[in-house]
């Protein structure tokens, strides 16, 4: 009638907590093989076993291996979620530029000791700046030692000012006004 049945062969599926599936495998050559994946608290691992020794060899290999990870290992975010600076920005037709984190957003680390964020930016950029142009990098650091970064990034584009804009800026600066020029 169209009917079958689908058995699936990755006992860890049933067997433990998190698992999400993937693959077992068997061939002279490279015996008993799985890929298994398991997620927790938003984190997803993957065991990958080859050449087991048997059926029973390959889960508890990768048992063993995703114990291990979230045992171990742990998902941070790669800045602190504090407010950015602004950049000065030289000849620009504004005088600053807002900054924004660029990259990968988290990042995997080992457990044990609190991320400690370094963030390195450059002083002042000349125009033009490109939206997307990187101006500065994000550290992270556990226990003394660096772990992780991360891009920052001009989040808008800042043309140069043209002659006129500049003749403006000396003119109201020489009579103490503030001039803007746009075009």
């Amino acid at each position: 009638g169209g009917e079958f049945t689908l058995s699936n062969t990755n006992k860890l599926v049933r067997h433990y907590d998190g698992c999400t599936g993937l693959k077992t495998g068997f061939t002279d050559e490279a015996m008993f093989c799985l890929s298994a994946s398991a997620e927790r608290d938003g984190v997803e691992y993957i065991a990958v076993i080859l050449h087991g020794d048997s059926s029973a060899d390959r889960f508890a290999a990768a048992r063993t291996l995703l114990d291990y990870a979230f045992a171990c290992c742990r998902l941070v975010e790669l800045n602190d979620g504090a407010d950015l600076p602004m950049i000065p920005v030289e000849l620009g037709e504004k005088s600053h530029v807002k900054l924004q984190y660029g990259g990968e957003q988290k990042a995997l680390l080992p457990k044990g000791g609190e991320p400690e964020y370094e963030l390195e930016l450059t002083e002042r950029i000349a125009a033009p700046v490109e939206k997307g142009q990187q101006l500065g990098t994000v550290y992270v650091n556990v226990s003394g030692k660096r772990v992780a970064e991360s891009p920052i990034l001009a989040a808008e584009e800042v043309k140069r000012i043209g002659f006129f804009g500049i003749f403006g800026r000396l003119a109201g600066s020489l009579i103490g006004l503030s001039v803007s020029y746009t075009h």
